[in-house]
């Protein structure tokens, strides 16, 4: 049970070169106090995408990586129905709520 707790990178736990490519990785986004969005966002995309290419390298596909494969396309199109609801419903109770107070302080 603690085995499937526990995230396998596909490396040995001691490989210093993984730590440390991972570490510049950060590190290099953590450099300023104020980093872009979009700067977090890449270094995210590029430490998913070393994550699974080390799992691609180190052993053949686990029963979860090819349920995330079958479930990937399933959520896309949820979300891709559902989000836009989703915000819609939440702006305008935000813009209600907005428009309650400013009206209360009148």
């Amino acid at each position: 049970m603690h085995s499937a707790m526990a995230e396998n990178t596909g490396s040995p736990p001691g490989d210093v070169s993984n730590s440390a490519e991972i570490v510049n990785l950060v590190a290099g986004d953590q450099s300023s106090s104020k980093v872009p969005a979009s700067g977090t966002m890449a270094t995210i995309a590029q430490l998913a995408a070393l994550q699974q290419q080390r799992r691609q390298q180190a052993s053949p596909k686990t029963l979860e990586d090819v349920i995330c494969e079958m479930m990937r396309p399933m959520l896309q199109g949820w979300l891709n129905d559902t989000l836009p609801e989703i915000i819609e419903s939440l702006v305008r109770a935000e813009l209600t709520r907005v428009f309650a107070d400013a009206g209360a302080l009148s």
